[in-house]
C-alpha cells in the first residue's frame, strides 16, 4: 500500500492519473475509486484526462465508487430488483415482526417488550452502530440479555437478506475477498483511491481485506508535510487526513509519499491560510486581505443564523438565474445534511429552485 499526499493547491487527480497510466501500461485492470457525492463528474474528468481529451475508450481503466465494486466482480450475485429499501421506520416495522415470532420461553427479557416505541427504536440504533463499528450481533459481550439481543438481531438480519434491499452487499463483496473468492480476479488488479480524507468502518475493513489480494493499491489524499511533522494533528485543518496516514502507516506498513510540482493553483491560497489560523493557534495571526482578484474567485460571507444563510444563498441564485445562469451550473455544499434539509427544502420552494441531493451518503 502506498499512500500520496499533497496540499490542496496541488492537482493530486494528476499524481495518481500517472499511477494509473503506468499500470494500465503493464497490462493490469485499474479499479479508479472516487466519493459518492463526486462520482459522475469526476468519471467524466478522469476518462478525458488519461485519454488526453480524445474520444477514446479505456476498457481496463474504470471509474467507480465502493458500493458499486461488487457489481464488477459479482453480478449473478444482485439480486436486489423489485425488493424495497426500508426507511428508518420500516426497520423497526421489521423488528416488531421478528420479535412477535419468538415464543415467550425464548425471550425471558425481552419478550413483553415488542410492542414498546422505545424498545424497537433501541434495537434500530443497535444495528446502525455496530454497523458503523464494522461489528456484528456475535461481537456483543457475553451475558443472558445479550444472548437474547443477538437471537433477535440475527434473525432480523435473515428476514431482511430474504426480502429487502437493504443488506449491505459491500460487506458480503468484503468478507468474499476474505474467503479468497477473488484472489484470481484481484491479482493483477491495481486500485486507486481518490480524495478522501477519512474512511468508515466498512470501507476500511474493505481496504484491509484487498490489500492483500490486488496487484496493488494507492491511495491519494490532502495533508500539508509541515503539519504531518506536528505531534497534535488536531492544531492542522488537515485533521482527518493526517490521522489517516498515520493510522494507515502503523496499520498496514504504507508507504507515505509526499508529492508537489513548482506550479501549483494559488488562487485558494489565503482561503487556506484563513481556515489553517481558525484552527491552529501556533500559527502566525497575519492579517489577510481579499482583493478584487481573490474575489473573482471566491466569498466570504457570514450570516447571522441558518436560516439567513441559506436565504442569502437562495437569493444569490435567483439573481444569476435573471442574469442567464441555469439551474444546473449550481452545487451546494452543507456541512450535515440533515440538519440543513427541512430549511433548505422550505427556502428553495419559497424561491422557485429545484434540487435534488448528488450523494449516496453524507460525505
Amino acid at each position: 500500500m502506498e499512500i500520496i499526499y499533497t496540499e490542496i493547491t496541488q492537482d493530486l487527480t494528476a499524481f495518481l492519473l500517472e499511477r494509473a497510466k503506468k499500470a494500465l501500461r503493464e497490462g493490469k485492470k485499474v479499479y479508479y475509486i472516487v466519493p459518492s457525492s463526486m462520482s459522475f463528474e469526476k468519471e467524466k474528468e478522469i476518462l478525458e484526462r488519461i485519454s488526453s481529451g480524445e474520444d477514446t475508450a479505456v476498457f481496463d481503466l474504470l471509474v467507480t465508487r465502493f458500493k458499486q465494486l461488487p457489481y464488477y466482480f459479482d453480478r449473478k450475485d444482485i439480486t436486489l430488483q423489485g425488493k424495497v429499501e426500508l426507511t428508518q421506520s420500516g426497520l423497526s416495522m421489521l423488528f416488531r415482526k421478528v420479535l412477535k415470532s419468538f415464543s415467550k420461553e425464548e425471550l425471558p427479557f425481552y419478550y413483553s417488550l415488542q410492542n414498546s416505541p422505545a424498545f424497537l427504536e433501541m434495537l434500530v440504533n443497535l444495528r446502525a452502530e455496530l454497523i458503523t463499528a464494522n461489528l456484528t450481533f456475535e461481537d456483543l459481550p457475553k451475558s443472558p440479555k445479550n444472548a437474547e439481543l443477538s437471537a433477535i438481531l440475527h434473525r432480523f438480519e435473515e428476514e431482511l437478506r430474504a426480502s429487502y434491499a437493504n443488506f449491505s452487499e459491500f460487506q458480503d463483496f468484503t468478507q468474499n475477498i476474505r474467503e479468497g473468492k477473488f484472489t484470481q480476479d484481484l491479482q493483477n488488479t491495481v486500485l486507486i483511491i481518490d480524495g478522501y480524507t477519512r474512511f468508515n468502518a466498512e470501507e476500511e475493513s474493505f481496504i484491509s481485506a484487498i490489500q492483500e489480494e490486488v496487484s496493488e493499491i494507492i491511495i491519494g489524499t490532502y495533508a500539508s508535510e509541515v503539519d504531518y511533522k506536528l505531534t497534535d494533528f488536531s492544531l492542522s485543518v488537515y485533521k482527518n487526513s493526517l490521522e489517516m496516514l498515520e493510522r494507515f502507516q502503523n496499520k498496514f506498513s504504507a508507504k507515505i509519499k509526499y508529492m508537489c510540482k513548482p506550479k501549483a493553483e494559488t488562487v485558494y491560497d489565503k482561503l487556506t491560510d484563513l481556515l489553517k489560523m481558525e484552527t491552529n493557534f501556533l500559527q502566525d495571526n497575519v492579517k489577510i486581505e481579499l482583493d478584487s482578484q481573490d474575489k473573482r474567485h471566491f466569498e466570504i460571507w457570514e450570516a447571522e443564523n441558518q436560516m439567513a444563510e441559506i436565504e442569502a444563498v437562495a437569493k444569490e441564485i435567483r439573481q444569476k438565474i435573471t442574469r442567464g445562469a441555469s439551474f444546473k451550473d449550481f452545487t451546494v455544499l452543507v456541512g450535515d445534511v440533515d440538519t440543513y434539509a427541512i430549511p433548505l427544502q422550505e427556502t428553495f420552494e419559497l424561491y422557485e429552485i429545484p434540487f435534488f441531493y448528488a450523494q449516496e451518503e453524507s460525505m
